[in-house]
């Protein structure tokens, strides 16, 4: 009995000395490094608002925490409250005159507000601060890489030779597997598969493959897609698209896209190029191209004009609009409306005829990140002919991305 008795009181006592050391646990403080880490890994997962909780509570016991201060700067730009997060970032250079990544956050504010020579200045700052730290450096031109300051990234990497294992694009290789399908309202029903390979060298330098299976009035077509995408200075880009399919039908035998990009005012860039496109007729289809895309925090505005002549030697002329909201790597929406006309040959008894149609078409786009590796592109849209339904489509693309080199030299 008293063996039994000594066992309960014995148990007994284990359970609550095991109680209070659980008690204990909990009423241990987080470590300061601790909670940064978590507010750091939810600002990287794009969970801004948790991140800014941790680090308010962080600044409430010490406003002049640059860490955290950098922290929540980078989540208020990531959710476009811009001059938020220029103000944390002014805060922190104060504090720490030779902290690379504030001087990073207020650059990215400035071009993200239309300011590129505000924010090739302040990285200028940051590269005389950090004159006699090597480290930091050779950190500012990886991060000059990255925000497509490329002027100020090859000048360091001429002076400060770079480290032999520096990754500037941690997953440069892209894969799309793409579907759509259309409904018209006269004849059978449209559909493509396509696979498409892009590679990001290097910030300022991009390229991409593609191939493209077609069904459209009964037909099969087939085509192979190639571009490519240069920077050679701070707000400009030099690009090129071509199209080659194997028996042109509906399709174009060649389609040739070539275009330049650049910053403008405040938040605004200008696109100007010129398409080319041939059939199977002795003519090739010229149209120039213009376009404006307008900024305002995590918000877009876009328009677009073209206008040439078709392959038939036909005027032709098109206008299209649209807006969106887009977060970084977590979520994008835009609409788009577009109206032009088209010249349609239809061959009767007597010999060819064209008939110029007024086409209108009204697009919805969406692109989510499950993760930073792997995400989706869907849509929908309608098309009016001559003020009449014509047709309806979808669309659906994966995509993910992932690490490793190409060609060596390319490091």
């Amino acid at each position: 009995m008293n063996t039994s008795r000594r066992a309960l009181w014995f148990a007994a006592a284990l359970a609550a000395l095991a109680t209070s050391l659980s008690a204990a646990a909990q009423d241990v403080p987080e470590t300061y490094e601790a909670r940064f880490q978590k507010a750091t890994e939810l600002r990287l997962a794009g969970k801004t608002r948790q991140a800014v909780e941790i680090f308010n509570q962080m600044l409430e016991k010490n406003p002049g925490d640059v860490d955290a201060l950098v922290g929540r700067g980078f989540c208020r730009l990531r959710d476009g409250k811009l001059d938020r997060a220029l103000a944390d970032f002014q805060k922190a250079i104060a504090a720490s005159p030779s902290y690379v990544d504030a001087y990073v956050g207020a650059s990215t504010v400035h071009r993200r507000q239309g300011r590129p020579a505000q924010s090739r200045a302040i990285l200028d700052d940051c590269a005389r601060a950090c004159a006699d730290r090597p480290k930091s450096l050779k950190y500012l031109a990886e991060s000059a890489w990255r925000e497509g300051h490329f002027k100020l990234a090859r000048a360091l990497d001429a002076r400060h030779p770079r480290s032999p294992g520096r990754i500037l694009v941690p997953r440069p290789n892209t894969v799309y597997l793409s579907w759509s399908h259309d409904w018209p309202k006269y004849g059978d029903d449209w559909d493509a598969v396509g696979f498409t390979f892009a590679r990001r060298e290097r910030p300022d330098l991009s390229w991409s493959l593609g191939a493209r299976e077609y069904r459209r009035y009964g037909t099969d077509d087939f085509d192979v897609s190639a571009g490519a995408t240069y920077r050679p200075r701070d707000g400009l880009g030099i690009s090129y698209g071509g199209i080659f399919s194997d028996d042109p039908g509906f399709l174009a035998e060649q389609k040739h896209r070539f275009g330049i990009n650049a910053d403008a005012w405040r938040g605004a860039e200008v696109d100007v190029g010129a398409d080319l496109s041939y059939y199977d007729g002795p003519r090739w289809s010229r149209r120039g191209l213009l376009g404006l895309r307008q900024n305002v925090g995590n918000w877009f505005a876009r328009g677009g004009i073209s206008a040439g002549q078709d392959s038939n030697d036909k005027d032709v002329f098109s206008y299209s609009l649209g807006a969106g909201y887009e977060k970084e790597s977590r979520y994008a929406i835009s609409i788009s409306f577009s109206k032009g006309n088209e010249t349609i040959e239809i061959e009767r008894a007597d010999g060819f005829v064209f008939r110029d149609d007024d086409v209108r078409s009204l697009s919805l786009q969406c692109r989510y990140y499950f993760n930073p590796e792997i995400g989706v592109m869907f849509g929908g849209s309608h098309e009016w002919r001559n003020g009449e339904d014509f047709r309806d489509g979808v669309s659906l693309a994966l995509f993910t991305s992932f690490p490793g080199h190409f060609w060596p030299f390319f490091r």
